[in-house]
């Protein structure tokens, strides 16, 4: 049996575990000096820019979350991506019934008619819900 040393890992060992975040820096480092380099350094670090970069991964990040609880708990599930495009259809299609206002489809029409303009959105995402609900319950 070989002891490890009681003075915990060395230097070398600590590195290696810290190469992908120091090849991150590096190449964040190396955008961070080509835009200085071009005047644009400002407007990519602006607040507006953060927000659009925020708003347009948002549906990534919250699948990446997703996905990361089902491998953590011991899980691998195959499916994801279908179920989210299962779910991206039957949102938007339920958005299009229900803001459209002239759609009848075998009398679901009717289902979504409130005459409260609050409520539709969230009547498609409970629509939405529902769907990844049975979707989820189907896949297992």
């Amino acid at each position: 049996m070989s002891e490890k040393p009681s003075g915990g890992p060395s230097l070398t060992d600590r590195l290696v575990v810290l190469r992908p975040l120091l090849g991150l820096v590096i190449v964040l480092g190396l955008f961070a000096a080509l835009l200085a380099q071009r005047g644009e350094l400002g407007a990519f670090l602006s607040l507006g820019n953060f927000q659009v970069l925020m708003h347009a991964n948002s549906v990534a990040a919250v699948l990446a979350l997703g996905m990361l609880i089902v491998i953590v708990s011991g899980g691998i599930d195959l499916s994801v991506g279908s179920v989210v495009a299962l779910v991206t259809v039957v949102t938007m299609q339920a958005y299009s019934l229900v803001y459209a206002g002239t759609v009848d489809h075998a009398g679901i029409h009717h289902l979504f008619r409130s005459g409260t303009e609050p409520w539709r959105g969230t009547q498609s995402v409970l629509l939405a819900s529902l769907a990844a609900g049975c979707a989820g319950c189907a896949t297992g």
